[in-house]
């Protein structure tokens, strides 16, 4: 920790206005639309903060930035663009899933004027302003070194720990507790977020960044013994799935094995295993499971969440028959990005409405297929393939803290697309500013403008 506060006390100004935007992200970038003062502030500090990146960088940063990255951010940023730009009432009104809208402005007089692709293009600018700090931060993080990357990896780890320690509190506090920023009456642990399920990805990205870390700290002789790495992979593993547990998010829980292989395979040259050595850590791995699951059935609250898997969720599928209804409605070219409740509210069945006003699709492929349209659904095929493609040369890294990079940012996008499938990490600014730098993260490392003669991760000289 010293050495962290040597850092930002030290000359790398421009570093510092980015770990200060991803760790306000974490503070800040939680509640979501129902809480439109923190995405405020949030919009407003990454501002400063990619303004002061931007005037204090080396000129040569950006440079260092694939043109591959600059055409996916162009291509996420043009498509709430296009949709505002306002088109004559011949062609808006020719669109699919206009013609509600049509009839209510001509009950007004004003079904002839001049209206964009987007059924609420107010909301749709509010999409663009959201997306504008997380495409920043891929095009930021591609243009980084190794070292700048892996401390930013431990803002995010730190940031993620300082988020159980609050969690820790909220519990200890009970149902009322003045630590719970979002939802008062909650009794999981939330942390900073409003969302147990954003909680829990959270949790996950931060346990195998701080193992990166670790890994980081090996290859450069910080950690003397690689044995130090392994105790303290197993020590966050520990602490990082009891506070999964404890969100009580089933699908964090899930996805619990998949980051304990990511720590895996980020110090995997460090075990040096022999087969017998294999076995016996299988066998470890066992008896931890099996003493889990004792701890688990003897503890209240770990034992109380887990008891969410034997309850049945018969709103979800509800929720997706009636967004692709809308979906079809609005083919080829979509409602707009960040119009979904107010096209969910104007086709969802009676049948299935209750008193809970349902805001999201909880799962974003589908709401973005129903904003964007086949655009969107294009533009989700070629980012998902790009970053798939360069996931998977970690395979043939050399350095083992470029390595660990590469999985830490392979795994932390997998977490937050396999529970994009049945829910919304995305929409919370939080987990798509940390989603956005991990993308960039895939990409090359730049060498170091100047060699590094002291920092928070020792005394080294960069030749990467």
């Amino acid at each position: 920790m010293s050495r962290l506060l040597g850092w930002l006390s030290g000359q790398d100004s421009s570093l510092r206005f980015i770990a200060l935007a991803v760790a306000g992200a974490v503070l800040l970038g939680g509640g979501g639309n129902p809480a439109p003062l923190a995405e405020l502030s949030l919009e407003l500090l990454l501002a400063v903060c990619l303004a002061g990146w931007f005037w204090t960088a080396p000129q040569s940063t950006l440079k260092a930035t694939p043109p591959l990255v600059w055409g996916l951010a162009i291509a996420m940023l043009a498509l709430p663009l296009a949709q505002m730009i306002p088109l004559p009432s011949a062609v808006w009104q020719a669109l699919p899933g206009h013609a509600d809208e049509k009839a209510a402005l001509d009950l007004i007089g004003q079904g002839h004027g001049w209206r964009a692709l987007s059924v609420a293009p107010y909301r749709t600018l509010s999409a663009l302003l959201g997306m504008v700090g997380p495409v920043a931060l891929m095009v930021i993080g591609a243009s980084l070194s190794r070292s700048a990357r892996v401390i930013l990896l431990a803002v995010i780890g730190v940031a993620a720990t300082a988020s159980i320690l609050v969690g820790a509190a909220q519990l200890g506090g009970g149902m009322w507790s003045m630590l719970r920023f979002y939802s008062a009456d909650s009794l999981t642990l939330d942390g900073f977020y409003a969302n147990h399920n954003a909680q829990a990805d959270l949790l996950l990205i931060g346990m195998v960044a701080l193992t990166a870390v670790l890994a980081d700290w090996v290859a450069l002789g910080v950690l003397r013994r690689p044995v130090q790495a392994l105790v303290g992979a197993g020590v966050l593993a520990i602490m990082f799935v009891c506070a999964i547990v404890l969100t009580a998010s089933r699908t964090g829980m899930v996805l619990i094995p998949l980051a304990l292989a990511g720590q895996v395979a980020i110090l995997w040259p460090l075990l040096a295993l022999s087969r017998r050595g294999i076995m016996l850590s299988a066998a470890g791995v066992l008896l931890a499971v099996a003493g889990a699951g004792v701890v688990v059935e003897s503890n209240t609250a770990l034992s109380g969440a887990v008891s969410r898997f034997r309850q049945s969720d018969p709103i979800r599928p509800e929720i997706w028959r009636n967004t692709l209804y809308a979906i079809e409605a609005h083919l080829p070219w979509g409602s707009g990005m960040g119009t979904f409740m107010p096209v969910y509210t104007s086709i969802e069945k009676l049948e299935t409405v209750t008193d809970q006003l349902v805001n999201r699709a909880h799962d974003d492929y589908l709401e973005f297929a129903l904003e964007g349209g086949i655009p969107a659904i294009v533009i989700m095929v070629i980012v998902v393939g790009c970053l798939a493609w360069r996931a998977w040369p970690w395979r043939s890294d050399n350095h083992l803290a470029l390595r660990s990079q590469r999985i830490c940012a392979s795994v932390g996008l997998l977490v937050v697309g396999l529970h994009s499938i049945v829910d919304y990490p995305l929409r919370a600014m939080s987990l798509a500013c940390i989603a956005g730098l991990l993308a960039g993260l895939l990409f090359p490392a730049r060498a170091n403008l100047v060699p590094v003669s002291q920092g928070p991760l020792g005394e080294v000289k960069e030749s990467l």
